[in-house]
């Protein structure tokens, strides 16, 4: 008897199915969204995004075909099983976007593990799909999940951390190195020297099945702590792991025992600043635990029950209703009913936390076969008080840190973090919160004095923090438009929103100038007609509002001044704007009228700019 060594799929007895989906960071598809990978039980890995707003998602990239060569090359056919285990994708997990530049393409590295140990890295971008960049085993069998921590920048060189687990109970330390190359013409970034180094093994000895990975990281913003949590049975694995700036590190570990479930964990969260580790069981138990650098844990009993107490009153609250729409005999019969906890999983903020849960009554007989398809339900739970003083000063701490990020509008879900903010601070009836929070904004936007820099231009005007707040401010009025406030809360709102249009029409004029006067003289001596009427026209927008800012005016004045003699023609014009700025730097109001600079489209005559950006020719013609 011959027994022939012929490669199979055992899953293929059953229909195929989802295995493992992961969201990648927002910014990455063709609307600056997010796209979902998704790996079924066929091992097939495909790539999804919206190609149009308010769509369902569609396929934009199928990567089974690449990994299929990758592991194939210029064969048609498996013929071993280690081929087959090199193609079947088990998990998969996105990196944080690499960002040489704000303004040029951001791609993003997905790691893929498989069933023979090994990790394959590839690099995405919506414009050139997926490339491959390296491959590395740092396991001997199934990798059951992969998490990457955050970017560590010096230069064009970028350094992560891949942190996973394998179905022989191991975890495995990589680190991920490589460097950016940014074509500005194109815009076009170039990951290249790909390279990874496992780093560190633990659990060699332990083959406990890991059913749970969660990793927290600020390497990002300079900081050198990598938190991990592993859930083995009823034990969970809290690590930290400190990395120096010549990549040495130093591992400490701790253990903590699940004391009332023997499933072990279905989700992990952290707190923002990885202080804390929620930790949510099967059967729908939180354990808030404290930890510090050296993993060292302490359970936080006033911070667990109110969360206990949060999630079993969102279960109840879905139980009533599902008693009312019960039939009698079923209702007569239904005691109790036992709550399983499948996935908890934060939002962007911290703020609320999404909860999947099925609900199955405990019933005395049953009249009919029962039923075996559980029900699923997706809700949510909010962490904070609404209108609580705590939570006002808590959301307003989170929208600071937000708009101090120069990238908030770029790779960060702001529409998703503005409204699980306002959800906290909006009253038909109360003000106090929602007036408290616009100042903490508005004093980000107000604060401080023109910042010189030598970034470029568009960075000048878009990453700004006070024009950041300003962008915000005007995002919270549109996303209100239709909600009934307070009226100390809607007279607030648009007076700080008035201010904040103000300000970036100030804000854009300035920096322009700023940028002319940094011009060396040859280009300066290159400035025509039409260059000086741009910028009096810059000039006027500054001039022409209601409450101008003082670094604006003093741009005027430094701007105009240099600029004189290489532009003679307009020489009485410009020293015009220089005396008119000085004039209301000093507090004092002139008199004098600004010129038209444009001619009106509809009779040619020329257009006078009064109060901001109307336009008013003599024969009334108005443009906005």
């Amino acid at each position: 008897m011959t027994v022939q060594n012929i490669p199979i799929q055992p899953s293929i007895i059953v229909s195929e199915t989802y295995r493992h989906v992961r969201w990648s960071p927002t910014g990455l598809a063709k609307l600056n969204g997010c796209i979902l990978a998704v790996i079924t039980t066929y091992h097939q890995v495909t790539l999804y995004s919206t190609t149009k707003l308010g769509e369902y998602l569609d396929t934009c990239f199928d990567m089974t075909p690449l990994i299929k060569e990758h592991v194939l090359g210029s064969k048609d056919k498996f013929s071993t099983p280690d081929e087959l285990d090199h193609f079947q994708t088990l998990c998969c997990a996105w990196s944080s976007l690499i960002i040489p530049d704000l303004f040029v393409q951001k791609p993003a590295l997905i790691a893929l593990g498989n069933k023979s140990g090994e990790i394959t890295i590839w690099s995405y971008h919506s414009d050139l799909g997926a490339l491959f960049c390296t491959t590395f085993q740092p396991h001997q069998s199934f990798v059951n999940s992969v998490e990457w921590t955050q970017w560590r920048v010096n230069g064009n060189r970028y350094t992560a951390y891949i942190i996973s687990t394998c179905s022989d109970g191991t975890s495995a330390l990589t680190s991920v190195e490589l460097e950016a190359k940014v074509d500005y013409d194109t815009g076009e970034t170039t990951i290249q020297s790909v390279t990874a180094t496992i780093k560190k093994t633990w659990f060699e000895s332990d083959p406990s099945y890991i059913s749970l990975l969660s990793v927290w990281n600020d390497l990002k913003n300079g900081g050198n702590v990598i938190k991990t949590v592993l859930c083995k049975n009823a034990r969970v694995q809290i690590g930290s792991i400190i990395i120096d700036d010549d990549d040495d590190l130093v591992d400490h570990w701790s253990e903590y025992y699940l004391e009332h479930s023997t499933m072990g964990l279905t989700g992990v969260n952290w707190s923002v600043d990885g202080s804390q580790v929620y930790l949510y069981t099967y059967d729908c138990q939180n354990i808030s635990l404290f930890v510090d650098d050296n993993a060292k844990h302490t359970y936080n009993s006033e911070l667990s029950a109110k969360t206990n107490e949060r999630l079993l009153n969102k279960m109840n609250q879905q139980w009533l209703i599902d008693q009312d729409k019960m039939d009698r005999e079923t209702q007569a019969t239904a005691n109790a009913v036992v709550p399983k906890t499948w996935s908890v999983e934060d939002s962007a903020t911290g703020l609320f936390s999404a909860v999947l849960f099925t609900l199955r009554p405990e019933l005395d007989m049953h009249y009919f076969p029962r039923n075996n398809l559980d029900i699923i339900y997706l809700g949510f739970i909010a962490h904070r008080e609404r209108q609580d003083p705590n939570t006002i000063q808590e959301v307003s701490h989170t929208i600071e840190r937000y708009i101090k990020d120069p990238a908030i509008f770029y790779t960060l879900p702001i529409q998703a973090i503005l409204h699980e903010i306002l959800q906290y601070i909006i009253d038909e009836d109360e003000s106090d919160g929602m007036i408290k929070w616009l100042d903490v904004v508005d004093n980000l936007m107000s604060q401080g004095h023109y910042k010189k820099s030598t970034d470029s231009l568009a960075k000048k005007i878009f990453c700004d923090d006070r024009a950041t707040a300003a962008r915000v401010l005007l995002r919270v009025q549109i996303n209100l438009q239709n909600y009934e406030l307070a009226e100390d809360a809607i007279r607030k709102l648009s007076k700080v929103c008035r201010k904040a249009k103000s300000f970036l029409n100030q804000q854009f004029a300035a920096t322009v100038l700023d940028y002319i006067y940094s011009l060396s003289d040859d280009r300066l001596q290159k400035l025509d007609e039409d260059d000086a009427v741009i910028i009096l026209l810059l000039c006027d927008r500054i001039l022409t509002q209601e409450e101008p800012i003082p670094f604006a005016l003093e741009q005027i004045q430094t701007t105009c001044k240099r600029l004189q003699s290489y532009l003679p023609q307009v020489s009485k014009e410009l020293e015009k704007e220089v005396g008119i700025a000085t004039l209301l730097l000093d507090g004092q109001d002139p008199q004098e009228t600004l010129p038209g600079r444009e001619k009106c489209p509809g009779c040619q005559e020329l257009v006078i700019v009064e109060k901001d950006r109307l336009g008013v020719c003599p024969s009334m013609h108005i443009w906005v």
